[in-house]
């Protein structure tokens, strides 16, 4: 898995950043790249992990974590009320994970 500065391409001051990855706090901790780590800190990025590949195996859904991130993004952009969230998703598949385990990184 490669992780490099753009990623955070048009990324503001005080944004949410979500990453889909298989990676535990502490190998984040040695992988990020200290240039981005640093550009998080000094920005006051708002830094989340989540292990969508994974959590989408876990709930049957196969290769579909794309809606691991879509549930996570709703949860977390807070777009729209949760519950109305919930029943948008319902609409497009046979179970719609709102409870994605997104996670703050201590990065």
């Amino acid at each position: 898995m490669c992780v490099s500065m753009t990623s955070l391409a048009g990324l503001k001051k005080g944004g949410t950043f979500l990453l889909n990855t298989f990676w535990s706090d502490e190998e984040l901790s040695t992988h990020l790249p200290a240039s981005m780590k640093r550009y998080i800190a000094e920005n006051e990025i708002e830094f989340y992990t989540v292990n969508a590949v994974q959590i989408a195996r876990d709930l049957g859904l196969g290769g579909r974590f794309n809606m691991v991130m879509q549930s996570a993004f709703f949860k977390l952009a807070n777009i729209i009320p949760l519950d109305d969230a919930v029943r948008v998703s319902q609409g497009c598949g046979r179970f719609c994970p709102m409870e994605a385990r997104a996670r703050r990184s201590s990065t």
